[in-house]
């Protein structure tokens, strides 16, 4: 990982990997024929969808605090290289394949704990090579929220 991230970069990256799990959670909710489990799916897409505006408002009021053109973020290739890290980092696309092996709903939240923790251990190993202490502090409340989710996911499987 580079250590030239700025907190718009970080925070894009953070957006981008909330967008890839709706995608993913939505195509396991469709993949699925048991109600049970597609519904869990469905509550995992709707908190990914959550996190995309939560973290899309943080990107406005940074960029606006940066006063920075951020131009150069939405050009076609900077974009495709910020998905290219971020992809796979989480939610693994050949793992979607695997979902029909989810048999109960428990295992379907599991599934969301195991992103949840894959993508806090993707913003440490960004915060271990940076330097900048205004992205660490971003990071810092991403996987703060991340965690929070982690806490909604262990009370919905204490509620199966």
């Amino acid at each position: 990982m580079s250590n030239g991230f700025n907190i718009l970069e970080v925070t894009q990256m953070a957006i981008n990997i909330e967008r890839q799990g709706v995608e993913y959670y939505k195509k396991a909710a469709d993949s699925s024929s048991d109600e049970s489990i597609k519904a869990v799916f469905n509550i995992l897409a709707e908190q990914e969808k959550n996190h995309v505006t939560m973290f899309s408002n943080l990107y406005d009021v940074l960029k606006d605090m940066e006063n920075t053109s951020d131009d150069y973020l939405f050009d076609e290739n900077v974009s495709r290289y910020f998905e290219a890290l971020t992809e796979e980092q989480v939610f693994k696309g050949e793992e979607l394949h695997n979902t029909p092996k989810i048999t109960s709903p428990k295992a379907a939240v599991e599934e969301g704990l195991k992103a949840e923790k894959n993508s806090i251990l993707f913003y440490h190993e960004i915060i271990k090579s940076t330097k900048d202490e205004r992205v660490n502090s971003i990071l810092q409340l991403i996987i703060e929220e991340e965690k929070k989710h982690i806490v909604d996911l262990n009370t919905l499987m204490k509620s199966l």
